[in-house]
């Protein structure tokens, strides 16, 4: 019996590794891990009212800059082009130094997605693997109280 538990937990545990892998390659592998250099940041380390995090910093693709530029002279009307990804790196301390993990907000067509409001929520580990792909539904609840701005987009300037 044990035997055949035994093999179940690894065959468990290759399948979970298969699944985080596709996933990685599919959303979290597509954004740099140099996005640092690669992205503009937002603001310094601030508190946060993420569920996951309390603290935060956070970067835009360099494509999703004009809405930005828009959002701090006051222009709620824009939205951010398919394409535009905003990474949250969330942290558990006030210096921003002990790095928890990351939210990767990737914008899709609100057409084929209008329940998330065209955005594609991934969670990832320290690493940048993929803990929990397309986890849409339990963030689109949080984000559908910013009625500011662009759509479900909660950071201000």
């Amino acid at each position: 019996m044990s035997q055949k538990l035994s093999l179940w937990h690894i065959l468990s545990i290759a399948l979970s590794s298969c699944l985080i892998s596709a996933c990685d390659e599919e959303t979290v592998a597509g954004v740099s891990t140099n996005f640092r250099e690669d992205y503009i940041q937002l603001h310094e380390c601030k508190q946060s009212a993420h569920p996951a995090a309390d603290y935060i910093v956070t970067w835009l693709s360099p494509d999703a800059l004009p809405v930005w530029e828009a959002l701090k002279e006051g222009n709620l009307d824009q939205d951010f082009e398919e394409g535009a990804i905003s990474i949250k790196a969330q942290y558990t301390d006030d210096t921003c130094s002990s790095l928890d993990s990351y939210t990767i907000m990737t914008k899709t067509s609100t057409a084929s997605d209008a329940a998330h409001g065209g955005w594609r929520w991934d969670y990832a580990n320290q690493d940048f693997e993929c803990i929990n792909c397309d986890a849409g539904a339990s963030c689109a609840g949080c984000h559908s109280g910013c009625t500011s701005g662009p759509t479900l987009f909660c950071t201000t300037p």
